[in-house]
């Protein structure tokens, strides 16, 4: 047990649930951290600061029916290609299905989209290749 910072009161490491209002629809985020119990103030670690952050875009992705960071890598391996190659020709960035199917960040809706009409086969990834406008490599 730490003494609060604020009003040197007892604090005591626990999860809370916290009620977030998001898009007109309520979140039950976890929060992990040192809780005073006389002036309730509450304090985070740079690594519970990350896990609160992941609740919060995995809460976001299931308001928004957004894929699960599990679903997008799964459809991205069922498609055999890396999460480079998914940035080359989707968008976002080097990183940014790394930080997609780590719920660092959430994918836009249309990225998203792509994904669920992949996974039904409704296009193909040799589709999206070829409208995305980025040239292929040249062959020696």
């Amino acid at each position: 047990m730490k003494n609060c910072p604020i009003c040197g009161g007892n604090t005591n490491r626990e999860s809370k649930n916290i009620e977030l209002d998001y898009k007109g629809k309520k979140l039950i985020i976890a929060m992990l951290g040192d809780y005073c119990q006389a002036c309730g103030e509450s304090f985070h670690t740079v690594q519970d600061q990350k896990i609160i952050d992941q609740n919060i875009a995995l809460a976001k992705r299931e308001a928004e029916s957004l894929l699960f960071p599990k679903e997008l890598k799964r459809i991205r391996k069922k498609l055999h290609i890396s999460q480079e190659e998914a940035a080359e020709y989707l968008g976002g960035g080097i990183r940014a299905f790394s930080k997609y199917e780590n719920a660092l960040v959430n994918q836009p809706r249309a990225l998203d989209v792509i994904f669920k009409l992949l996974d039904m086969g409704k296009v193909s990834w040799d589709d999206i290749k070829s409208v995305s406008g980025v040239k292929p490599p040249l062959s020696c």
